[in-house]
């Protein structure tokens, strides 16, 4: 491979000794054990001496990420766009505001105003500014992903010890739960994972003192709640992620217009396509959970009848009784709780249950959560004077329901516990464990 070559394309091509052969003729940076200076491009190295970055040089000021799934962004000044010659300046001289943008971005704001991207077409600051204020052309969820994969490389980018970029992504998701105010605009009013870093801190080991950590985070917060200011309320793309029998649910829980299914449709799509971590969406068996339950715990594409759910338009369109955190409980019902797999949710969950237990007369719940070792959710519900039956379930002796693959799957070791205020009641959960098992 030739170090003068200046296509990323050219460079991404190459397998990994040819890159390092490449390395070995160029210039290292001073003081750096992992940062090679080559001819028209700048070599990063991680601590398994695989590239982790490709930055052109001055002219060519751009850096090409390559971990899994992630979306290509260019960096800094000036911006370039890539084209499968090679680099070609778009427009330079943007502020410290406007240096991230996607190429995509990129390409809309030009097609729309009829401009190439040559030289010859570059525009001042001002005039590109106010182009992408006129043209709304990405929804939230593009600056959601956005957010996404900054979060998961600072901290992935933290770690000393080896952890799987999937781990992160599942745990992204119960941070963003954990954050989520049940608002329309979908942005977290905060993202604190501080408890989590200090249990990483203690397992793996960081490399960067944790409020530094935290503080990164918050930064990124604050540029996504100020680049949501643009986002569009386009959704005409649907995403291929729901099964048939999803789409089914959705139709047939469908409340609002007839017009505006699509949107909805389309809008869900792109949400839990965001959210990914299809685990965190199994569910029991749907023949155990009768029209006479109320699950806490659902969506409208992991439950067939009455749920509670986190966002706004399941509530609004889909029949969601709202938030599991903000829902009045009614009396002489039946609920079912089988939450995230995550403490902070679990332990709130059991706080909220025994509080509702003390206002609500005569309510059953039965709760199905992991069998982890010493976990506040678990210790508050044994304790409290509603517990009336606590049995393990083994992991082999029961199936969850996966309606994303429509198959039935054995997942972990489960307690299910049976919480009640009516005297003497034990029957239904009997009866619910015992069917449980004989599917």
């Amino acid at each position: 491979m030739s170090c003068k070559s200046k296509s990323i394309n050219e460079i991404k091509k190459k397998t990994l000794p040819e890159l390092k052969s490449c390395i070995s003729k160029c210039t290292q940076k001073k003081g750096t054990e992992n940062i090679f200076i080559c001819d028209k491009f700048i070599v990063k190295l991680n601590r398994d001496d695989k590239i982790s970055k490709i930055n052109l040089k001055k002219e060519y000021d751009m850096y090409i990420y390559f971990h899994k799934n992630a979306p290509q962004y260019i960096y800094n000044m000036p911006i370039f766009y890539q084209d499968d010659k090679g680099c070609a300046l778009v427009f330079d001289n943007i502020d410290d505001n406007d240096k991230i943008h996607h190429i995509k971005t990129l390409k809309k704001i030009y097609k729309e105003n009829n401009l190439s991207l040559t030289k010859k077409n570059k525009k001042s600051t001002k005039e590109i500014k106010k182009l992408k204020k006129e043209i709304k052309t990405e929804n939230i969820f593009y600056y959601l992903e956005d957010f996404k994969t900054h979060i998961i490389t600072i901290v992935h980018g933290s770690y000393i010890g080896y952890i799987k970029i999937e781990n992160i992504n599942d745990m992204f998701i119960k941070w963003y739960l954990n954050s989520y105010s049940s608002s329309k605009s979908y942005i977290p009013e905060k993202f604190d994972i501080i408890n989590d870093l200090k249990y990483a801190h203690n397992k793996y080991g960081l490399n960067k003192p944790i409020d530094q950590i935290q503080n990164n985070i918050d930064n990124e917060i604050a540029i996504l709640k100020k680049n949501i200011i643009n986002a569009s309320d386009n959704f005409t793309e649907y995403y291929p992620i729901f099964s048939k029998v999803q789409t089914s649910l959705l139709k047939y829980k469908y409340t609002g217009p007839k017009e505006k299914y699509n949107y909805c449709l389309n809008f869900l799509s792109r949400l839990y396509s965001f959210l990914g971590g299809i685990n965190n969406h199994l569910s029991v068996p749907p023949q155990l959970i009768k029209d006479n339950y109320i699950e806490l715990f659902g969506t409208p594409v992991n439950t067939q009848y009455n749920f509670c759910s986190p966002f706004e338009i399941e509530k609004e369109y889909f029949g969601s009784l709202g938030s599991f955190f903000d829902f009045k409980f009614k009396a002489n019902c039946n609920y079912f709780a089988n939450p995230p797999f995550d403490e902070v949710i679990m332990h709130n969950m059991a706080l909220r249950l025994i509080n509702q237990l003390d206002k609500v007369s005569n309510i059953n719940i039965i709760v199905i959560i992991p069998k982890w070792e010493d976990f506040e959710c678990y210790n508050e519900l044994i304790s409290c004077k509603y517990i009336k039956d606590n049995i393990v379930l083994k992991k082999y002796d029961i199936k969850f329901y996966n309606y994303y693959s429509d198959k039935y799957i054995n997942i972990v070791d489960c307690y299910a516990l049976f919480l009640t205020n009516i005297e003497g009641e034990t029957n239904i959960f009997k009866n619910f464990i015992r069917e449980w098992k004989k599917l």
